[in-house]
């Protein structure tokens, strides 16, 4: 284990529901309980042997089982290069497909994430394609870091698309991304309002406290339908504002990640907000807040 991933260790623990699928439902289980719906996420990304894709593809097909078998109100969360974007993109497309067939013929539906801007063509177009052959089935995330993403949302609008409303976790130059604050809030509320107004099924996607008090207001204003928005949220990520929106009546989706793969996510939380390195000193003294149900991820 490098030095790096013995200092976040302890912070994985609190954002990673485990190694194991038996790990993930263990959580999905216990959210459910408490009234929350989620989404899981095998951890990988950047794959460049086929077999390994494969690998991960029939690892998804296996939790759909999983899933379906245990009644939850659930959802997986696919990366394109975790299901080999990098050998091509009608490869990767193949996976998706199958993988994403396996699961709305069990009831399941499916979430596109985004990964970085060079991904974000091949991502759209895989959207589409599978949304066009699983209609109503599958979600892409779209975050507000990136300039573009006004002009993409016309066109995920006109063709009735699902979206997940992101920040954005990864950095961008400031020639294609907002690289303020503001910038990226005012974004975020400015393609949440357009997609209210149109009625389309929306997840916001956020922590921020004040990408959420705005949310809840054009949510009230536009007078959203409760079954076209649900808030979503990390694993281990203020706990207190995901029970809160449950109280309140919203729907609330926890986002759950886990697999061995875990460093690079925990990154990227870390990039978000580095004072999340306190958090992992001080883990190490208070407990993890799901941790009667869910192991520590593989070191």
């Amino acid at each position: 284990m490098s030095v790096l991933s013995r200092l976040l260790f302890p912070l994985a623990r609190r954002f990673i529901a485990g190694n194991t699928v038996e790990d993930a439902l263990a959580a999905a289980r216990t959210l459910h309980a408490r009234g929350f719906a989620s989404i899981l996420d095998f951890l990988g990304e950047h794959v460049r042997r086929e077999e390994d894709a494969k690998t991960a593809a029939r690892a998804y097909e296996a939790l759909v089982e999983r899933l379906a078998a245990d009644g939850l109100d659930a959802m997986i969360a696919l990366k394109p290069t975790h299901l080999g974007l990098e050998l091509g993109e009608a490869f990767c497309l193949g996976l998706l497909e199958t993988v994403t067939g396996h699961a709305v013929l069990r009831g399941i539906r499916v979430g596109i994430d985004m990964e970085d801007s060079s991904t974000t063509d091949a991502a759209l177009a895989a959207y589409r394609r599978l949304n066009g052959k699983f209609p109503g089935s599958v979600q892409i995330a779209l975050q507000a870091r990136l300039k573009r993403s006004a002009a993409d949302l016309s066109g995920l609008i006109a063709e009735g698309a699902s979206v997940r409303l992101v920040k954005g976790a990864y950095k961008e130059p400031a020639t294609i991304a907002y690289t303020r604050m503001r910038e990226i809030r005012k974004n975020f509320l400015d393609l949440l309002e357009r997609l209210l107004r149109e009625g389309r099924d929306t997840a916001v996607a956020t922590h921020d406290a004040v990408l959420l008090r705005e949310a809840k207001e054009r949510v009230r204003r536009l007078n959203a339908p409760p079954e076209k928005v649900e808030f979503q949220m990390l694993l281990g990520i203020r706990p207190d504002l995901q029970h809160r929106l449950l109280a309140e009546g919203y729907r609330v989706r926890i986002y759950i990640p886990f697999g061995a793969e875990w460093l690079p996510y925990t990154l990227r939380r870390v990039r978000e907000r580095p004072w999340y390195l306190w958090l992992a000193l001080r883990s190490i003294l208070h407990p993890h807040p799901y941790r009667r149900t869910i192991s520590s991820p593989a070191r």
